[in-house]
Formats: structure tokens, C-alpha cells, sequence
């Protein structure tokens, strides 16, 4: 495992972790550079997650977000029969040849499953990370991140 660290006032950077044991850097220190490079490949397991429930284009969640709110409005304007004033459920309920109701419902109901998958990634990517935190030696926090990586590998 390479770390990079400050220590005794000077930058390390891809300093050899046995190295850096021979050489009395303390474990705390150690840890604590492993804990951010751990979170990295947490944010990256997460990453991955999501990416598995939803498309991972440009542009792509402002997309689903729009579409979720029109839906929305839509529905709590009582569902009119014309739907001209919502272009993206109109246009993808007459490209689908569904009704607008139809696809509004569609749109709600993936929303609100993507909800419940998002508060699980981001309840273990955040708590994840958190316990890196408190961590005074490397190789708990090789063996947290690795259970915080394989949890959201999971999901």
C-alpha cells in the first residue's frame, strides 16, 4: 500500500507502508492516510452503486429530477386530460403510447424506488467513512473500508 502523509512537518507521498513502519512513522499516522485514500474507494463503491439503478449519462439526474417534479405536478393538478403543459410527461407518455397518467405514475413510482436505493448507498458510503474516522490502526482501516466497499458492491 502506498500512503501519502505529513509527518514531523514533511509532505510523503507514496511512501511504502512497510517503509514507512521501519522507518517509526506512528500508526496513528499511517491510519489516518489510509483512511483517505479508503475513502476514496468508498465514494468509488457508491459510485458504482448508483450507476447500477440509474443511467449514468450527462445531464441524466437533472433529467430524472425534472421529470419526477413534473410528474408531481401533474398529479396534484388532478391529472388533466390535456397535458400539453408538461412537455417531457407528454411527450414520453405519447412515445411510450401510454396515457400521461400512466406514465406520471411510472415516473413517481421510479422515483420513489430510486429513493429508497439512494438513502441505502449513501447511509452506507457516509457511515462508511465515518468509522474510518476513529481508526487508530491501518489495517482496521483496510478491513472497515473493505466491508464498507463490499457492502455497497451489494446494493
Amino acid at each position: 500500500m502506498q500512503l501519502d502523509f505529513n509527518y514531523n512537518g514533511l509532505f510523503h507521498s507514496a511512501f511504502n507502508l512497510e517503509d514507512a513502519r521501519a522507518a517509526g512513522v506512528p500508526e496513528a499516522v499511517l491510519a489516518a492516510a489510509a483512511a483517505e485514500q479508503a475513502k476514496q474507494s468508498i465514494d468509488g463503491a457508491a459510485s458504482r452503486a448508483r450507476s447500477r439503478h440509474s443511467t449514468m449519462i450527462s445531464g441524466q439526474g437533472s433529467m430524472y429530477m425534472i421529470k419526477a417534479d413534473e410528474a408531481a405536478r401533474y398529479i396534484a393538478a388532478g391529472s388533466p386530460a390535456d397535458a400539453s403543459a408538461y412537455a417531457l410527461l407528454s411527450a414520453e407518455a405519447q412515445a411510450l403510447q401510454i396515457t400521461p397518467q400512466e406514465q406520471a405514475t411510472r415516473v413517481i413510482e421510479a422515483r420513489d424506488g430510486w429513493l429508497l436505493v439512494a438513502a441505502r448507498i449513501e447511509a452506507a458510503r457516509i457511515s462508511g467513512k465515518a468509522a474510518l474516522d476513529v481508526l487508530q490502526e491501518v489495517d482496521a482501516v483496510i478491513a472497515g473500508s473493505d466491508a464498507t466497499v463490499e457492502a455497497l458492491d451489494a446494493i
